[in-house]
């Protein structure tokens, strides 16, 4: 799905597009600005520390204590394109093996296992997290899904890409452009066009992925009458080499990124990260073994699927696969305040693997309309199964 009647298109499935989620954006919204002013939260801020797991568990890089030395402290900004994510290349490693721990256990794994960290409905199977206590139920179940739905679905992320017809970009800010950075700034941005002659936002060409592609931008991903993104974290850093973005206790629902499944799943990530190792290779910045990793609420993933398909409506295949694939399988708490205190399993744990290369930001581009799929007011959960 490439666009909305009524909705805005992108890619949303990166990281991050929107249903019209009720909450607001965790990430400041009002300064995009470079400077290492602001306080940092910690990636392990919403965690229980004082809970130890049965495992050693899979986390983000830790905050740095230190910037390092550099001739210039800041480089300016530097636009990545995601080009592709490992729903869509076949490297023969498990979805559910990108991610990260997101409640502190080691469900099934360890000397003395842990217990889910929610509770699970009744007769629900046991949802093991993969090594290192890695959550990720989410990832093969949803692109099997998007493929019964077809569409613009995970699968067919890098086509799109490749066609040049969108693709999210990444905006990083006030890198000193070493290892270590105590602070810098990420915005997510949807993107329309690669624009074939860097100028006409309804041109669309191939990218050459040489740093100087030029993608015109969707108006939702910015803010009112201004050029800034709408979703910014100005707390993210860099620790050895590694890019550590923090999605926050809600949703990107404000990023504008739209419904598509790659980047819409993004969307709809909550208490999650953006990170990925930061390298100049032949004078292109690259973003290589990126993740973006999260829970996404059972609710969205239905409305997500029969936002810009309607054969994921209720009764056909794809409904049928995620209803019975979906709902049987949560495996977390929307809210991780909720973690390890009886709250339910609303939740599944997602993880997605992608890279992005140096690009530019256009024009703003336009909005393409789609299938409605299964209406603007169509919702479903799991309640009673």
């Amino acid at each position: 799905m490439l666009g909305v009647t009524r909705r805005v298109v992108f890619l949303g499935a990166f990281a991050t597009a929107v249903l019209g989620v009720a909450c607001s954006i965790a990430f400041p919204l009002d300064v995009f600005q470079s400077g290492h002013a602001r306080p940092v939260t910690p990636p392990d801020a919403e965690v229980d520390a004082t809970r130890v797991p049965s495992c050693e568990v899979k986390r983000p890089p830790p905050h740095p204590d230190h910037d390092d030395e550099s001739p210039t402290p800041d480089i300016g900004s530097i636009v990545f394109a995601a080009r592709s994510s490992s729903a869509s290349s076949d490297s023969g490693v498990p979805p559910s093996s990108y991610g990260y721990d997101l409640d502190n256990y080691c469900t099934c794994g360890g000397t003395v296992p842990d217990p889910q960290s929610c509770t699970l409905p009744k007769r629900a199977p046991k949802n093991c997290d993969q090594e290192g206590g890695l959550d990720n139920t989410a990832a093969p179940i949803v692109k099997n899904a998007a493929d019964l739905a077809g569409g613009f679905g995970l699968g067919n992320f890098e086509k799109y890409v490749n066609e040049g017809t969108a693709t999210m970009l990444i905006q990083v800010t006030g890198y000193n452009g070493m290892p270590n950075d105590t602070q810098v700034v990420v915005g997510i941005i949807g993107a329309a066009y690669r624009m074939a002659d860097g100028v006409t936002p309804t041109d669309r060409a191939p990218p050459n992925w040489d740093g100087k592609d030029v993608w015109s931008v969707m108006e939702a991903s910015l803010q009112p009458n201004s050029s800034l993104p709408r979703a910014v974290d100005q707390e993210a850093y860099v620790s050895g080499g590694v890019l550590v973005t923090r999605l926050g206790s809600s949703t990107l629902s404000d990023a504008g990124l739209g419904d598509s499944l790659l980047l819409g799943i993004a969307n709809h990530v909550t208490d999650g990260y953006i990170t990925g190792r930061i390298v100049k290779e032949a004078n292109i910045w690259q973003l290589h073994d990126a993740l973006i990793a999260g829970r996404v609420p059972v609710d969205h993933i239905f409305a997500l699927l029969a936002s810009g398909s309607s054969t994921a409506c209720k009764g056909q295949p794809a409904y049928l696969y995620a209803q019975t694939q979906i709902c049987p399988n949560r495996d977390i708490a929307a809210d991780p305040a909720q973690d390890g205190r009886g709250f339910p399993c609303d939740a599944v744990s997602f993880g997605i693997g992608f890279e992005a290369t140096q690009a530019q930001r256009g024009v703003i581009g336009i909005t393409r309309p789609i299938d409605a799929g299964c209406g603007e007011d169509y919702t479903d959960s799991c309640k009673g199964l």
